[in-house]
């Protein structure tokens, strides 16, 4: 009798808990759009044109608000997404600083300089002292034969009121200010090149 009694509690345990329901998942969704205007910049050679080929990011870069702590460990937040995967944030707005707002004219197809870029990260990093929101990204700018331009462009915004929580607005306006220094640059970067390029040809016309 007392081996069935405790049968019976266990059997009646397990029954409870499949009836037990956990709070549904309910996760808030941000996008770091628009973006902080990056420096006005001169304007470009009127011969600069080029393709914007791939842009990519790690495979821990995903839609969930990535967080760095303790040196390399990181956490994935479930409650707080994005509403697309981060790079698709860096293509739209590289094309726009690019084609829209410096006047480079786009090349779809044939020979061309071509950029390429991959987001290395996009993450909040709280360390003991503060919490900043870093981007990092990686250029290669190449035409059909040679790499003429390899570099890696990191940026970082302090997040305001990190001491309450590292997820909120405050975080959301930090990475989109380290996203727009990255893409700021990234654009100098293409400009400078194809200047100091446009240079040396006619120096040794």
């Amino acid at each position: 009798m007392r081996l069935l009694r405790i049968a019976f509690v266990g059997l009646a345990l397990q029954g409870c808990a499949l009836f037990v329901k956990n709070e549904p998942l309910d996760p808030t969704y941000y996008t770091p759009e628009p973006f902080a205007a990056s420096p006005a910049a001169s304007t470009p050679p009127s011969d600069l044109a080029l393709r914007l080929g791939p842009v990519t990011s790690g495979s821990e870069i995903r839609q969930n608000l990535v967080v760095r702590s303790a040196g390399n460990e990181l956490s994935f937040s479930e409650e707080q997404r994005w509403t697309e995967k981060p790079e698709a944030y860096l293509r739209r707005a590289l094309s726009q600083e690019l084609f829209e707002r410096r006047g480079v004219r786009r090349i779809v197809s044939g020979p061309s300089l071509t950029v390429e870029v991959e987001l290395v990260s996009f993450e909040v990093v709280v360390r003991p002292d503060a919490h900043v929101a870093r981007v990092i990204a990686t250029l290669v700018l190449h035409d059909e034969r040679v790499v003429r331009e390899e570099r890696t462009i990191t940026a970082e915004a302090p997040i305001a009121n990190a001491s309450k929580t590292e997820h909120s607005p405050d975080t959301v306006r930090a990475l989109s200010s380290a996203l727009g220094r990255v893409v700021g640059e990234i654009a100098d970067e293409v400009c400078r090149s194809r200047e100091i390029e446009a240079t040396a040809v006619a120096g040794a016309r």
